[in-house]
């Protein structure tokens, strides 16, 4: 009798192993992204995948797009500002130890990084703390402050320019989520 249910169990075990290997060479899981640390201002952000349009258009007629992407393992949300322009950037986001932080890739060769100052009503502030490919830049100026409002399909991000250490101008994007 003992030898017919540790065959039943062993068969079971193989039967259960077999399902979901086959599932994962199927590509059959659903493509949820693993948890990163609990962070509420990096769950906003996570939030925001999708494509995100602007409520106005831009320079030349259309609509500019903003394009979320969760990736690396659920640790951090990519930002891809004006996919196929000239002046395509990339933000990125992920959580160093408790701090939010924001690297952006612009299209002036500069990689600004800055990190969250706050989170109040639904708006991150980032404000600069350093950079690669500054040298020269700092009285040339380049972005250093950024405030991301997130009020349900409606994203405001606000970027403020800086130039011998202080903000000299700011660029508004009022988007929405785009449907489809």
């Amino acid at each position: 009798m003992r030898s017919i249910a540790a065959i039943r169990i062993a068969c079971a075990c193989a039967l259960l192993l077999s399902v979901v290997g086959l599932r994962a060479l199927a590509g059959d899981d659903k493509q949820e992204h693993p948890k990163a640390p609990a962070n509420p201002s990096f769950e906003a952000l996570r939030a925001l995948e999708g494509t995100w349009e602007s409520d106005k258009p831009g320079q030349d007629g259309k609509p500019n797009q903003i394009i979320f992407h969760v990736m690396a393992a659920g640790s951090i949300v990519a930002e891809t500002m004006f996919p196929g322009s000239a002046h395509e950037m990339l933000n990125t986001y992920h959580m160093d130890g408790d701090t939010l932080m924001v690297t952006h890739y612009c299209a002036q060769g500069v990689q600004p990084r800055m990190k969250m100052v706050s989170n109040s009503n639904g708006t991150l502030k980032f404000e600069f703390f350093e950079g690669t490919n500054l040298k020269g830049h700092e009285s040339e100026g380049h972005m250093g402050a950024l405030e991301l409002t997130i009020k349900g399909d409606k994203l405001s991000e606000t970027w403020g320019f800086l130039k011998d250490g202080k903000v000299s101008g700011q660029t508004t994007f009022e988007l929405h989520r785009k449907n489809g």
